[in-house]
């Protein structure tokens, strides 16, 4: 597909970044948070699409400690942009969300199962402002639809200790251990599992989404780890070799999210090659130690 009229929100970040083509804009170019802004930028780029990845995120601790601005800041973003896409006769609005959102305890995570539970009391902010999208498109009869990420990695992350996502978190702290010669240390027991993919993956998928997809989607490599087999590779990755310590004092979050990606499958294939998370670490871990410390959340 031709991006050349499509606008990437959250266009520096994880996930814009791998994204050839289109006009990409961050946090430097609008808060979004902003309705004016919002309508500023669309006026002066004219998209006819957007892929719409900007967003308030963090992990396990950052939701719990920050549910009321992760769902203030998000809301108003989601809520501007939709609003300010059918004001400027965008076409479709490819929104960014996470599985996340979904009902706890509901397994294989289905797209048709947003609504039927609550999601986990940890993301509720995020979660609820995520989910306010799909309340948005049904009430605007747009032809808007939302992609929900499993767990995301790779360069440009936000590699924050505390509020940053389980691997972005996990490639720091091995790398300060390593640094150090300390224990590497796990939050919580190791035991829950995560369905992890690479983001220039979802650069590759998200085109093809925006063209050929009128339904919400689950984007995932369908390939489950553990938290402890995901610190293990991180740890063979780096060449760390001391011990790898599990706190459990640590909340575990939710033991696992496994997803049921057929409706992925019939818009991708099914020969669509899924980066190794071997591969994908290597390449993510030589880009941090090139870029270390300028790097987000350090």
């Amino acid at each position: 597909m031709d991006l050349s009229k499509t606008l990437i929100t959250g266009g520096h970040g994880l996930i814009g970044t791998t994204i050839e083509g289109g006009i990409h804009i961050g946090s430097v170019d609008a808060d979004l948070t902003d309705i004016n802004e919002t309508h500023r930028i669309l006026a002066h780029f004219k998209p006819e699409y957007i892929i719409h990845l900007a967003a308030v995120v963090g992990g396990i601790i950052g939701n719990i400690e920050n549910k009321g601005r992760f769902f203030y800041d998000n809301a108003m973003i989601n809520m501007n942009i939709i609003e300010s896409a059918k004001q400027h006769g965008v076409k479709k609005v490819l929104c960014g969300s996470s599985t996340c959102v979904f009902p706890e305890h509901k397994y294989p995570i289905k797209e048709e199962y947003l609504f039927d539970g609550l999601p986990n009391p940890g993301h509720v902010g995020y979660a609820w402002s995520k989910r306010l999208i799909n309340i948005m498109n049904n009430a605007y009869d747009s032809d808007n639809t939302s992609v929900f990420f499993t767990n995301v990695y790779g360069p440009r992350d936000s590699y924050d200790l505390i509020n940053g996502h389980v691997t972005p978190s996990l490639i720091h702290k091995c790398f300060l251990a390593k640094k150090h010669n300390t224990d590497f240390v796990v939050w919580g027991s190791g035991k829950p599992m995560r369905e992890i993919i690479y983001s220039k993956d979802v650069g590759k998928i998200l085109p093809i989404l925006l063209e050929n997809a009128p339904e919400d989607i689950i984007i995932s490599s369908g390939h489950e780890y553990s938290i402890e087999e995901l610190a293990s590779e991180i740890a063979k990755a780096f060449g760390f070799k001391g011990r790898i310590v599990f706190d459990d004092s640590k909340p575990d979050g939710q033991f696992k999210k496994p997803c049921d990606i057929t409706r992925l499958k019939k818009y991708i294939g099914d020969d669509f090659e899924f980066t190794s998370l071997q591969d994908g670490l290597a390449e993510t871990i030589e880009w941090f130690n090139r870029t270390y410390p300028n790097i987000r959340g350090v």
